[in-house]
């Protein structure tokens, strides 16, 4: 009898938390913006401006936003599902406030930081609120044009999301917390291999390099967007903090791809299921995939290549029909053929580097799964010289590289290995 009390409580509990978790998904997001006084020069560190717009444009996107220049209350963190922390030294806190964030993230409150939020005179406690702080000796930083490239596409955050360029500011060296996921990554001005990895030559000229100008070294990139997922009590529920070191200049909150960034990020540290729905359509889909300063959509690619005057380039096939070709064919019916390589370049193996550093891996960590690299047939079949069908000839391969066409079939090169893949059937 006792088994079946503890049952039926167990269940009763269990439907009941399912129960404030949808009411909270119906409920608007609660969000309050942490800000502070206008440092730096013109249209840097701009927190007044972020504080008025962002609260007008969440609320307009149907959250319930607030904010001022202090730390919030505890009557205030009472009233917050996600606390945004974007003030120089925003991770400053103190006394009874540091008390009150205490208790608001026990209770599964969520975090963000932005830009000089991740800065805080205290790391080493900071870094354990959001999985990194500026470090005050070590840390440093670099205002100038940067990359930003995505370690994780699958993260609800980053779905869809292209790497692109931005004149921003980075940090690097920050004091780190080894429970962060890092979203994306940025070049570092380190002219020194600490890991003794890469071409000794090469690191000598990006040494000089950065020794002369303002320049980034391809041998060390260093975390810039990262989430971090924390509970405090082992009953208590997990809190998020989503962080984001971009955010120096005000101009790129404006960019429809960053924003959108953010949005997602307020949204998902709030533990909303849907991290879009604060985001407008125009600010997701083709908006991530080709943004400005990004990948450049294939309609508009042959446009910026240098041609010889008699010859004319046509685009005749792109993503989302293929990924990531290799190499390709033409055979007797007019069909292209094409080997397609989304594993490229690492495969299934295992990397020595953390999953963050390794970018070449499509499913980091997971050896023990299929193939995903094929070779397809590409046909055109309403003739406006596009390819608008494909259909896979031979799948479950690794790493192919190259492939001619032969009697029934086609050889393939997946190192170390040649096959000879043929269609026995017809099919």
């Amino acid at each position: 009898m006792k088994r079946f009390l503890s049952l039926a409580l167990c269940l009763a509990v269990s439907l009941g938390f399912a129960a404030s978790l949808t009411a909270a998904e119906d409920s608007p997001l609660r969000v309050y913006i942490r800000s502070g006084a206008k440092t730096h020069g013109p249209g840097a560190h701009d927190h007044p401006r972020f504080l008025a717009e962002w609260v007008t444009l969440l609320n307009a996107r149907g959250a319930v936003a607030t904010g001022s220049d202090h730390f919030p209350t505890a009557a205030q963190l009472a009233e917050t599902d996600v606390l945004v922390l974007h003030a120089d030294n925003g991770g400053d806190i103190t006394g009874t406030d540091r008390a009150n964030l205490h208790d608001y993230l026990t209770r599964g409150g969520g975090i963000v930081a932005l830009h000089a939020g991740t800065v805080s005179s205290d790391p080493t406690w900071y870094k354990t609120i959001i999985g990194g702080s500026w470090k005050k000796g070590t840390t440093k930083w670099l205002e100038a044009p940067m990359h930003l490239y995505f370690a994780d596409r699958h993260h609800p955050i980053t779905t869809d999301v292209s790497n692109w360029a931005m004149d921003d500011e980075i940090y690097y060296d920050m004091e780190l917390a080894k429970g962060i996921h890092v979203l994306a990554t940025a070049y570092t001005p380190k002219s020194i291999d600490t890991g003794g990895r890469g071409n000794q030559e090469a690191q000598a000229r990006a040494a000089e390099a950065v020794a002369t100008q303002k320049a980034v070294n391809i041998y060390d990139h260093q975390p810039q967007v990262w989430t971090f997922e924390r509970k405090f009590l082992p009953s208590s529920p997990t809190y998020r903090a989503f962080v984001s070191i971009p955010g120096h200049h005000y101009e790129n909150f404006n960019r429809p791809n960053y924003r959108a960034l953010l949005l997602r990020g307020i949204a998902w540290a709030g533990q909303r299921t849907n991290v879009d729905e604060l985001c407008l359509p125009a600010e997701l889909g083709d908006a991530l995939i080709y943004p400005a300063d990004g990948p450049i959509r294939p309609s508009q690619a042959a446009a910026t290549l240098e041609v010889h005057p008699e010859f004319e380039v046509k685009l005749v096939a792109s993503e989302p029909l293929i990924e990531k070709v290799m190499n390709m064919t033409w055979d007797e019916k007019g069909r292209l053929w094409v080997c397609e390589t989304p594993e490229y370049p690492n495969g299934r193996r295992i990397s020595e580097s953390a999953v963050w550093q390794d970018s070449g891996s499509l499913k980091p960590g997971q050896p023990e799964r299929r193939a995903e690299d094929r070779i397809s047939i590409l046909s055109d079949t309403d003739g406006d010289g596009i390819m608008d069908t494909k259909k896979v000839f031979a799948q479950d391969l690794e790493l192919i590289t190259s492939f001619v066409l032969y009697r029934n079939g086609a050889i393939a090169a997946t190192s170390p290995d040649i096959w000879f893949l043929e269609d026995t059937t017809g099919d």
